[in-house]
Order: C-alpha cells, then sequence, then structure tokens
C-alpha cells in the first residue's frame, strides 16, 4: 500500500468530511449533504427548486473532486465546473451538449427562475417534463424573439435530473472509497474546508 504525504492526507480528510453520507445522529455535515437533502425535500413539493438544488451539487463535485489523472485539468469557470462534474464520475453517457444543456437550466433558475437563457453561447427555452429522456435537444436553435415551438425547445426531464444527479454522487462516494478521488487541481485542502464547511443544525 502507497503511504501518503502529509499533504495528500490533509486533502483526502478534507475529501473525506466533503462527501461522508450524513447518518443519524450527525449534527454536522457538509454543503454536499445539505445541497442534497434540501433537493430531495423541494423537489417533492417544489420541483424547480429541487431541481435547482440537484444541478448545484453537480457543480459543487466538480469543483472540489477529480480523478486522479483527470482529463479536466482546467475547472476555473461554473461551466468547466460543471462539466467536469457531470461527466468524470457519471454512471451514464453525458456528452458535452448535455451538459452544457443542463448547465444552461441550471442558469436559468437560479439566475431569472425562468425557462429560457438568452445569454450563453448556445442559447436555450427549455420545456420541463417528468417522464422520457434525461434531454432532448431541440431540433433547431432557439433565437430570442422568435416564436416558440417544439422544434426550438430543449426538453428536460426534472424526474431524471434528481436519478442522474443521486447516481452521480453514489459513484463519487463509491470511488473516493477506492481511493480514486483528488482534489481538483487549484484546490487545497483548507479552500475546500472554507468552501465546504460543515453545517451544524
Amino acid at each position: 500500500m502507497v503511504s501518503l504525504t502529509a499533504d495528500e492526507a490533509n486533502e483526502q480528510a478534507a475529501l473525506e468530511a466533503f462527501l461522508r453520507p450524513i447518518s443519524n445522529g450527525d449534527v454536522n455535515f457538509s454543503t454536499l449533504d445539505a445541497a442534497l437533502r434540501d433537493a430531495r425535500a423541494a423537489v417533492e413539493h417544489a420541483l424547480w427548486l429541487g431541481t435547482l438544488g440537484f444541478l448545484i451539487v453537480v457543480e459543487m463535485i466538480g469543483r472540489v473532486v477529480a480523478r486522479p489523472n483527470s482529463v479536466f485539468a482546467i475547472r476555473n469557470t461554473p461551466s468547466l465546473r460543471f462539466l467536469a462534474g457531470s461527466q468524470e464520475f457519471a454512471t451514464r453517457s453525458i456528452v458535452e451538449d448535455d451538459a452544457e444543456a443542463l448547465y444552461s437550466l441550471r442558469c436559468s433558475l437560479a439566475h431569472e427562475f425562468s425557462l429560457r437563457n438568452e445569454n450563453a453561447a448556445r442559447r436555450h427555452v427549455f420545456r420541463l417534463v417528468q417522464e422520457g429522456e434525461l434531454i432532448v435537444h431541440a431540433a433547431v436553435p432557439w433565437e430570442p424573439n422568435t416564436a416558440l415551438s417544439p422544434a426550438n425547445e430543449t426538453t428536460v426531464n426534472l424526474r431524471e435530473v434528481a436519478v442522474f444527479v443521486e447516481e452521480l454522487v453514489e459513484s463519487v462516494r463509491s470511488q473516493h472509497g477506492l481511493g480514486g478521488t483528488v482534489l481538483a487541481r487549484g484546490t487545497t485542502a483548507q479552500e475546500l474546508r472554507d468552501f465546504a464547511r460543515l453545517m451544524v443544525t
């Protein structure tokens, strides 16, 4: 077994605190579990808010957790963090177009609580459903000030967003348990602790 340096051990301890699932009796838990807990509760009664919570979890993971030889070396913007978070540990195929659409939905919900994103490189207007595939991309790109039609709507199944993120978190935690995670490049153990302070209920 390879022994860890003091810095590596410190990083792994910070990741452990961030990734450890909350259990009965815990009074302290990470912001990752706070986001998951709130998303799970909200999705049953406030589906849009719950979905936003789940999409924030993807970005959180991409910000701080990586594989030892990650292909996602650059994570200096929210969109790149989301891309890394959605793809690196995913248990299903999430191509870059899928990740981009989900990030665009996250921005739409977070910034305007709307179903369109005019400011992205690829503009979207969304139709949210509760059955079917995770994402069905628009057949025709949407442009602002044009009539909406089913052809230019990107359809997202909000129930599948929740399933995808729950699977993603389980995959990250499983890989961490096997020693398959490190801090994302550019993040220190102290920065992770500052970013994901343990919450006290």
